[in-house]
């Protein structure tokens, strides 16, 4: 089936992210059987537009590098499929409402989706041209998707599950960074200007060292107060467990599969990862229903 053009720019497949937005919603149905699945529903969808709005406006910006890259000059702007006004146009209908909903229902919501917004425009703009800067950056908006949804669930998230989220933000981000430089190889500067400064060796070294702080930042939490009361000693150990297994498998995909350049269809594609996460949250069912 033929995908119209203004509906593959928004980006469908890449909404999967905003799951982030839920997370921190059903971690607190989970431990205190709060009813606001709801509330999460909405907080997704409207992150998801915001998101959609972003991505309008980056692809347009990008359109003429994006047509040296093997995939993303197949993207509707890059294409010529999609003309500029009516991409604008969209995103300036989606980031707008989308606010302005945020604004009457949640203020604490639509600060975290305007900041989102102004983060991956300057993304976008001249952040994406900073070694390391970059990362970092792709690795918040990751932190921004779970603070929109702790926000709407009321969960202040203890730090070291910042820790471990943002270990887990650079090491898809350094992963992307790889892939885009060993698929380009010498035209990686003219598509991104950033690649010209790292070696695949380096951002190896970069990934190492952010799953070791996402591991030692879930090993804080589970230590915790909070922690020891939430999972207990063996719903720590087994979800700890499955999280490393489920980092290291991501680890091994970015180098033997080399499709790392878009995370949400890698994910969604291998079935160890799959059944990594549906063991994590058996795990935490598991807990609840023997409370």
């Amino acid at each position: 089936m033929t995908v119209p053009p203004l509906v593959a720019a928004l980006r469908p497949r890449d909404w999967l992210k905003n799951v982030a937005v839920a997370l921190p919603i059903l971690w607190q149905m989970a431990f205190t059987g709060e009813q606001i699945l709801l509330l999460g529903a909405v907080a997704v969808v409207l992150f998801s537009a915001v998101a959609s709005g972003a991505y309008l406006i980056n692809d347009w910006l990008d359109r003429k590098a994006d047509r040296l890259h093997p995939t993303k000059r197949l993207r509707p702007l890059a294409a010529g499929s999609l003309n500029s006004s009516t991409a604008l146009g969209t995103a300036a209908v989606l980031v707008m409402g989308s606010l302005g909903i945020a604004v009457g229902w949640h203020r604490e919501l639509a600060a975290a989706l305007l900041v989102y917004f102004i983060a991956i425009t300057a993304y976008s703009l001249w952040l994406k041209r900073i070694p390391v800067v970059d990362l970092a950056v792709i690795a918040g908006f990751l932190l921004l998707r779970v603070q929109a949804g702790a926000v709407v669930a009321g969960w202040r998230v203890p730090a070291p599950i910042w820790w471990c989220l943002g270990g887990l933000g650079v090491v898809i981000a350094a992963g992307k960074r790889r892939n885009e430089l060993l698929l380009l190889k010498r035209k990686a500067g003219r598509h991104r200007p950033s690649l010209d400064r790292y070696t695949p060796a380096e951002l190896d070294r970069i990934v190492a060292l952010a799953a070791v702080t996402a591991l030692a930042g879930y090993g804080w939490y589970l230590s915790s107060m909070e922690g020891q009361a939430r999972l207990g000693r063996w719903g720590g150990a087994l979800t700890g467990l499955l999280t490393a297994g489920g980092l290291a498998r991501y680890i091994h995909l970015i180098h033997q599969r080399r499709k790392s350049g878009e995370p949400a269809r890698l994910i969604l594609s291998d079935r160890p990862l799959l059944w990594l996460a549906a063991g994590w949250l058996a795990v935490i069912l598991w807990i609840n229903m023997t409370r």
